[in-house]
């Protein structure tokens, strides 16, 4: 398995990737939209200097997304046909890349135009690996599938992506023993399409700025927090209905504010609480918030929210250093209450 980052628009913060991507990790993109586009579209600049470096293992592009998924060969062809050829001569330059190229992201319709597509695209590959990514399209023989957000795997090899839901906040560990046949695992959260929030559209709190107006593209701690993802999360204590949440949720419409993309804690106890290593070192202590979390039906309703200054990528480093693993145990006044991996989201998941 490769783990992978859906960039999608990367086009808009080469520097952001360039200076932040993860070693060993493959990188995906989506490189033609339809109106309204991204206020920078052209994605091979950044795709091409990622390939060049030698620790950059797969690349994975779709020649076009549709925002209602429907395939027309009159106006998609020679988008991807373009694409198809630049995907071809970046596999000719770059021999050790895993190369993955998919005409469309989440095709819908299946007619004879896609099964020929796809035919077409296989018989002239060149190296390339044709990738189906499709929602209700279906699978097509001979041709590498791929999967996003909770639908299952298909059989034989395949590619998976997050997809409209933040990886922060997911169940990240039964997704990747779910997934543990995919050949790619593409993590993926909304500022990586310039959103700042994962919110459907019509929904309150919801990013409803047009695509060619986004701003909220990713900084460099949004990608260094998802690193700690490839590895294994440990063995934590912690109660199934309280929530530690590695990322604040983002409101803010460019960058996060302060306390932004930051760990929160809310549970039912009422204190000073710190995290702390094996040796008794407090790597944190969380802020509590001036007012109880508010939200009326929920078990949590009234419970105690807690807030770090640093962000969990940051915090699992400092417990690592110090004892050679991530976990550690959250204390209230003193007294454990529980055992928690800070990079990671604990207890409730969406």
């Amino acid at each position: 398995m490769i783990f992978t980052i859906g960039y999608l628009g990367g086009a808009n913060y080469p520097k952001i990737i360039l200076n932040n991507h993860p070693s060993g990790w493959g990188a995906g993109f989506i490189l033609n939209t339809n109106k309204p586009f991204w206020p920078k579209t052209n994605c091979w600049g950044v795709i091409n200097k990622l390939g060049a470096r030698s620790d950059f293992p797969a690349l994975k592009i779709h020649a076009v997304w549709k925002d209602d998924h429907t395939y027309d060969p009159k106006e998609h062809n020679p988008i991807i046909n373009k694409e198809f050829d630049l995907a071809r001569k970046f596999k000719n330059r770059h021999h050790s890349v895993a190369s993955y190229f998919s005409p469309m992201c989440e095709r819908d319709n299946r007619n004879q135009a896609v099964i020929d597509l796809f035919g077409r695209l296989k018989d002239k590959a060149d190296g390339l690996i044709i990738l189906n990514s499709y929602a209700k399209g279906g699978a097509i023989d001979g041709i590498m599938g791929e999967v996003h957000g909770t639908m299952a795997p298909p059989s034989g090899s395949y590619s998976f992506s997050f997809d409209g839901k933040q990886c922060f906040d997911a169940d990240m560990e039964g997704f990747k023993q779910r997934h543990l046949r995919a050949e790619l695992f593409e993590i993926w959260f909304s500022m990586c399409n310039g959103k700042y929030t994962d919110k459907a559209k019509g929904t309150k709190g919801a990013d409803e700025t047009p695509r060619s107006r986004r701003l909220a593209w990713p900084i460099g701690k949004h990608i260094k927090s998802v690193v700690p993802y490839a590895a294994e999360r440990g063995a934590i204590e912690w109660r199934d209905n309280w929530i530690y949440k590695t990322h604040a949720d983002q409101h803010s419409k460019t960058k996060p504010s302060p306390r932004e993309g930051k760990p929160v804690m809310i549970i039912p106890q009422h204190g000073n609480v710190d995290l702390v290593t094996d040796n008794g070192t407090v790597i944190a202590r969380l802020s509590p918030s001036a007012e109880p979390y508010k939200a009326p039906g929920s078990p949590q309703n009234g419970w105690s929210i807690y807030r770090a200054a640093e962000w969990g990528f940051e915090l699992l480093d400092k417990a690592r250093s110090l004892q050679g693993h991530p976990i550690v145990t959250v204390r209230v006044d003193g007294n454990a209450i529980g055992k928690i991996n800070p990079a990671w989201r604990c207890g409730v998941t969406r």
